[in-house]
């Protein structure tokens, strides 16, 4: 779809041009407010009405709503200049969401029968872009699930290698602490025996 912006929506640039006799220049411009870049889907001409370009369709089916852009008026004496900021939003038109646009169209004419067709045409074009745009959401999505699941299975790998270590560690802990209780019991039994053939050398 092409969008046309009267000039007389700029009323104080206008003004300000109309002051000058338009002599001066209309430009485009990256939008100030946010960096946009939006603008060159548009353009201006000598009396400040603006028009999307025919290559570009815009449309709310294309995801993009919003367009920011700076209107730049340069006065004829080349040194001054005046610029407006412009915030274009576009609202779904509802109609077209459930084809009742086509409710209204009467075929029994050649003009209706051609305007059924037109209708008939951009309703194709736009399903075809909302297919293009889910197909890529469904992409993007199926990459998602894939970076997760395996983000999910280097946690498991990961989860698993310390479950072993503290496992190996305390075995290992246990096994030290066996040896030693071991040991102790060892030296006890050395110690009570030596002490015994002790009391019989002397008895």
């Amino acid at each position: 779809d092409t969008v046309t912006i009267a000039n007389t929506l700029m009323s104080h640039l206008n003004e300000y041009a109309s002051l000058d006799g338009y002599s001066g220049n209309f430009t485009l411009a990256t939008a100030t407010v946010n960096g946009a870049n939006d603008h060159v889907y548009f353009e201006i001409d000598a009396s400040g009405n603006i028009q999307s370009i025919s290559s570009y369709d815009v449309d709310f089916d294309n995801g993009q709503t919003t367009f920011d852009m700076d209107v730049i008026y340069t006065h004829s004496d080349l040194v001054t200049t005046y610029t407006d900021r412009l915030s274009i939003n576009l609202l779904n038109d509802y109609s077209d969401d459930t084809d009742l646009v086509l409710a209204s169209v009467d075929i029994s004419t050649a003009a209706g029968a051609r305007e059924a067709m037109f209708s008939i045409g951009s309703v194709i074009d736009r399903m075809s872009k909302t297919q293009v745009i889910l197909g890529a959401k469904k992409v993007q999505l199926i990459s998602n699930v894939e970076r997760l699941s395996a983000v999910l299975m280097q946690t498991q790998i990961a989860r698993g290698r310390i479950f072993d270590a503290d496992v190996a560690s305390e075995a290992s802990r246990m096994a030290k602490q066996q040896i030693l209780a071991g040991a102790a019991s060892e030296m006890i039994s050395l110690a009570s025996a030596q002490k015994r053939s002790l009391i019989n050398m002397l008895i």
